[in-house]
């Protein structure tokens, strides 16, 4: 899939406004990018007690130029959100399950930049390949400013997450594997 070229490069940020999807990183990420002049614009989709001192984060720290809260958007329609955006950043933490917006994302063929600990990315995201992982916050921004400086490395992942969610991690291919691993339980 290939993303269209905007002016901004647009981020999205997909999850439940709650303490370990740390949504309050993604505030501390739109400051430090604006500081450095970099030019950017984030959707921040979903709902929970955490939305409105978000809300408050983006109106004190004048950041409604960089951040727009989207809010809770119906499933059907946050693949469209994302095959718009260019960038999807993952922020939770290991409390996450799965984290099946990856796979969404990755379809949607955007760029990932998503923390190690989620619950898929260590099993999705090959990094630097399909995407990137990171540890700790000064790796995100790091990642996440590279990519909005760099085209060529944004369309080269979001592709290869494309190919990769859809070519090898499909529910054919899982049903097929889980079908070997049940055999070669079974069978020794």
């Amino acid at each position: 899939r290939e993303k269209q070229q905007k002016k901004k490069v647009e981020i999205i940020w997909v999850a439940r406004f709650i303490k370990w999807k740390h949504p309050e990183v993604v505030i501390k990420l739109a400051k430090e990018l604006r500081k450095e002049n970099v030019e950017f614009k984030i959707k921040m989709l979903g709902t929970g007690k955490l939305i409105e001192k978000i809300k408050r984060e983006v109106t004190k720290n004048d950041l409604s130029g960089q951040i727009e809260i989207v809010g809770q958007v119906p499933s059907s329609k946050v693949k469209d959100y994302m095959e718009e955006a260019d960038i999807f950043i993952g922020t939770s933490d290991s409390q996450e399950g799965w984290g099946v917006v990856v796979n969404e994302a990755m379809n949607a063929g955007c760029a990932i930049v998503a923390n190690r600990r989620m619950g898929s990315v260590p099993i999705l995201i090959k990094d630097g390949e399909n995407g990137y992982t990171y540890d700790k916050y000064p790796e995100l921004k790091e990642k996440v400013e590279y990519l909005i400086k760099n085209a060529e490395a944004r369309s080269k992942l979001g592709k290869n997450a494309y190919l990769y969610i859809t070519q090898k991690w499909t529910s054919t291919i899982a049903a097929n594997n889980l079908i070997k691993l049940f055999e070669s339980i079974l069978y020794g």
